[in-house]
């Protein structure tokens, strides 16, 4: 987060302009990366019993 919020400052208002183009998608990709981990995490779980 802190890499995102420098390069927001020094990049300007045009990468808040792209950024914001990309919510859903970005959106949607976080939703997959928790989904596998979650699931990740689970058979882990599973697995050390």
């Amino acid at each position: 987060m802190i890499a995102v919020t420098v390069a927001i400052a020094i990049l300007g208002q045009s990468a808040v302009q792209k950024l914001a183009s990309y919510t859903g998608a970005i959106k949607k990709f976080s939703g997959i990366v928790l989904i596998i981990v979650g699931i990740y995490l689970i058979v882990f779980n599973l697995l050390s019993l």
